[in-house]
């Protein structure tokens, strides 16, 4: 449910404080209050592309994206696939404890 990169949320367009998705190797929906110290400013901006401006705020101007899909086009975007479940080896004493206590 996290890392979904369907757009749902909007969280995959944010850049904090200048970093895309904040300081940490993780997405924004992921990302915890605690990755910051006590009394940090936090600047939460929308992603920045010259073919998407900052109209205020949070809200950018996607009139150029929404006339490409108007048109009957299409973006391809090679995004990569979900891991397998099975690329993260577990190691065997941990599987072994997890299977015992299950």
């Amino acid at each position: 449910d996290h890392d979904c990169r369907e757009g749902i949320c909007g969280a995959c367009s944010l850049v904090i404080n200048g970093d895309a998705h904040g300081p940490e190797r993780t997405t924004t929906c992921q990302l915890h209050m605690r990755s910051f110290a006590d009394g940090d400013t936090i600047d939460i901006e929308p992603w920045r592309a010259s073919a998407f401006p900052v109209i205020k705020d949070l809200v950018v101007d996607r009139s150029s994206f929404d006339r490409i899909i108007q048109s009957g086009g299409y973006i391809s975007a090679a995004t990569g696939t979900a891991p397998d479940a099975h690329a993260t080896p577990v190691p065997k004493p941990d599987a072994d404890f997890a299977f015992e206590h299950a």
